[in-house]
C-alpha cells in the first residue's frame, strides 16, 4: 500500500475563546455553606472556505452546545470534629485545534490525501499509478476511488464532563483526621471516527458483502476455536468515487467511580505523614488513552466495528484499582543542648520517604494481518480481520486482557542542615529513588501486544490466527524526568540565607 497528500500544507486560522466564570459563597448558618458557581464558554469555530461541493459536509463545522457549567460545593459541620462535604460540576473540553485542521485538510480540494492499495478489483490499476520506492508522486493519481475524505458530523461537538464527589472528615486526635471519599465522573462526547463510505451489518446500503471464518490456534498449533466475523470487500463502498469518507462523531463516553481513603497526621514537633488509599475503576469506549481518538480528529476509523464505540467498551488504560501512597518526613530532635555538638552532630536531621504500590494498569491485545495473509484479496483493507481498518484489537478477547504489570516504588532523602552564622544555612543530602530497585514497567508502549499473526495457508485459503511468541514481553521501563525507572541516587547541597 501507498498514501501521499498534495495541497497546500499549512492552515492559518484563528479561533477566538470567550470564557465567563462566576462564583459566590453562602454561609446559611454557621454549620452550612453553599458556593455556587457558573461558567460560560464559546469558541467561534473557523469555517472551511475551500471545500468538496461532492461532499457539501465539508464546508461546515457544527458549533453544537451551550457550554454552561452550573456547579455548587456544600460543606456541613455535624461537631467540631467531624465535616461533610459534597460537590458536582460540568467541565466542557476546550475544541481542539487539531481537530479543526484536520477538518479543513482532509476534503481533497484544500489538501488531497491519497491511497493506493494492492487490494480490491481496482488494486491492478493503483500498483500502475503508484511509484517506485524510494520515490514518491509528482502529481495526484488519475484512479478513480483512492482519495480519502473527513467532515463532521452534524452532532459533532466538544467532549463535557460530570464529576461529583462525596466526602466526610473526621478529627481522631490532636492533629490527625481521617477523610473517606467517593468521587464520580461520567465523561461525554469524547471523538471517534465511523467510515460513512462502508455501512454497519444489516444496513442496506455500504454492508459487508462477505464473511469468514479464522481459526484460532494455541502454542502448539493445535486449533482451539473459531471465529466468524462479517468482512468489508473494496465493492462494498457506497461511493465509488471516494476510498474513504469519514465521519468525525462525538459518540464515545468514558466513566470513573473512586473510593478514597486518607489518614493524615499534620506536622507535629518531630513528624508528619499521611497514608492514602484508593479503589477505582475506570471505564470507557475503546479510547485506550489513544490521543488521536479523543482529541484530534482521527482520519481512521477507531472502533473494531464500523462506529460501535460501545462495542470496544471495556477498562480503559488508565484504570488502576488499587494504589497506596504512604509519606513521612521525620525530623527528631535528639539533644536540647545548646553547643557544638547539638547544632552539628546530633540535631537538624530530616528523613523523607514516600512509598507507593499499586495494581496494574490494562493493555490491549492486538492482531496483525498483512495483505499477503488476508482471506481475500479483495478485502476493503487487510490490516484488520473484518476489512474495516479501524482496532487492531483481539475481538474475541478482553479489551484489557492484557496487564503492564504492578507498580512498587520507594524514594527515600535525608538531609543535615549546618547552621553556618545567624542567617545562612547549609543543607547537605543524600536521595534514592526507587530505593529497592524494584522492575517498574511503564512507558508509551510498555509491552508487546501482539497476541496473534494471521497466517494463511495458500493450498486450502484458511487462515490461521497463531500466538505471538513474544506476547507480553517487556519492551520498556521508562518514567519521566528521568527516563528511566532503575534505582538513582544523586548527593545534594543546598545553601539557605
Amino acid at each position: 500500500s501507498f498514501s501521499q497528500d498534495f495541497g497546500n500544507p499549512i492552515v492559518d486560522v484563528g479561533m477566538p475563546e470567550l470564557a465567563v466564570f462566576l462564583q459566590d459563597e453562602w454561609r446559611i448558618t454557621p454549620k452550612l455553606t453553599i458556593t455556587p458557581g457558573l461558567r460560560y464558554e464559546h469558541a467561534w469555530i473557523p469555517q472551511p472556505t475551500v471545500f468538496n461541493p461532492a461532499v457539501p459536509q465539508t464546508g461546515r463545522i457544527p458549533n453544537n452546545g451551550l457550554n454552561l457549567a452550573p456547579r455548587f460545593g456544600v460543606a456541613y459541620a455535624l461537631n467540631d470534629k467531624t465535616s461533610i462535604r459534597t460537590g458536582y460540576g460540568i467541565f466542557y473540553n476546550r475544541v481542539t485545534t487539531s481537530a479543526v485542521e484536520n477538518l479543513f485538510l482532509t476534503n481533497l480540494t484544500y489538501q488531497a490525501s491519497y491511497s493506493l492499495s494492492s487490494s480490491g478489483t481496482t488494486g491492478p490499476a493503483q500498483v500502475a499509478a503508484g511509484p517506485v520506492f524510494p520515490n514518491a508522486l509528482a502529481a495526484a493519481p488519475n484512479v478513480t476511488g483512492t482519495g480519502n475524505i473527513m467532515y463532521a458530523d452534524d452532532n459533532w461537538r466538544n467532549p463535557y464532563s460530570q464529576q461529583a464527589n462525596l466526602g466526610i472528615q473526621r478529627e481522631l486526635a490532636k492533629n490527625t483526621t481521617l477523610d473517606l471519599s467517593y468521587v464520580w465522573s461520567r465523561t461525554l462526547h469524547l471523538q471517534g471516527t465511523e467510515n460513512a463510505n462502508l455501512g454497519v451489518p444489516g444496513s442496506s446500503a455500504g454492508a459487508p458483502s462477505s464473511s469468514f471464518t479464522y481459526n484460532i490456534l494455541d502454542a502448539s498449533g493445535a486449533t482451539v476455536g473459531t471465529y466468524t466475523t462479517p468482512v468489508y470487500l473494496f465493492a462494498d463502498r457506497i461511493n465509488k468515487n471516494f476510498n474513504s469518507i469519514f465521519d468525525l462523531q462525538s459518540n464515545a463516553n468514558s466513566y470513573y467511580n473512586g473510593l478514597l481513603v486518607n489518614l493524615k497526621t499534620r506536622y507535629s514537633s518531630w513528624f508528619q505523614g499521611d497514608v492514602a488509599y484508593t479503589w477505582s475503576h475506570t471505564i470507557d469506549d475503546g479510547i485506550k488513552g489513544a490521543g488521536t481518538s479523543i482529541l484530534f480528529g482521527s482520519t481512521f476509523p477507531t472502533s473494531y466495528a464500523n462506529g460501535f464505540y460501545r462495542g470496544d467498551r471495556g477498562s480503559a488504560s488508565t484504570d488502576q484499582r488499587h494504589r497506596v501512597t504512604v509519606n513521612a518526613v521525620f525530623a527528631p530532635t535528639f539533644s536540647h543542648a545548646d553547643n557544638w555538638e547539638g547544632r552539628y552532630l546530633a540535631n537538624g536531621w530530616q528523613l523523607s520517604v514516600i512509598s507507593v504500590a499499586a495494581s496494574s494498569q490494562p493493555l490491549q491485545p492486538t492482531i496483525s494481518m498483512s495483505s499477503t495473509n488476508a482471506p481475500n484479496s479483495n478485502m476493503f483493507q487487510t490490516s484488520t480481520l473484518n476489512g474495516l481498518g479501524g482496532s487492531f484489537r483481539v475481538p474475541f478477547e478482553s479489551t484489557s486482557a492484557l496487564d503492564v504489570g504492578h507498580f512498587v516504588k520507594t524514594d527515600a532523602r535525608i538531609v543535615k542542615q549546618f547552621p553556618i552564622g545567624e542567617r545562612v544555612k547549609l543543607n547537605v543530602g543524600f536521595e534514592a529513588f526507587n530505593v529497592f530497585n524494584h522492575l517498574i514497567v511503564s512507558g508509551a508502549s510498555p509491552r508487546q501486544t501482539q497476541q496473534y499473526t494471521a497466517a494463511k495457508i495458500t493450498s486450502t485459503g484458511a487462515v490461521n490466527l497463531v500466538p505471538f511468541a513474544n506476547y507480553g514481553l517487556i519492551t520498556a521501563t521508562q518514567m519521566p524526568p528521568d527516563g528511566t525507572t532503575a534505582r538513582r541516587a544523586q548527593v545534594v547541597a543546598r545553601f539557605l540565607w
